[in-house]
């Protein structure tokens, strides 16, 4: 499903900074990332659940929804 706010900066705070687009804005201006880094996560790519702070489940995706 997705990541909330909180654990998108804790994925960036975590990373490498050269793991990062030259132009991304976590690495030109410390804003929130806008390259792979989080759009590519593992936890963003997840479609059963939404993720917040420290990688926490805040919502499994029901059968029907």
């Amino acid at each position: 499903m997705s990541i909330d706010f909180a654990r998108a900066w804790q994925i960036c705070e975590a990373s490498k900074l050269e793991d990062h687009h030259e132009r991304c804005s976590w690495r030109t201006h410390k804003m929130l990332c806008d390259c792979d880094v989080v759009m590519r996560h593992p936890e963003q790519l997840d479609k059963t659940a939404m993720y917040g702070k420290d990688g926490k489940v805040l919502h499994y995706k029901d059968a029907n929804e």
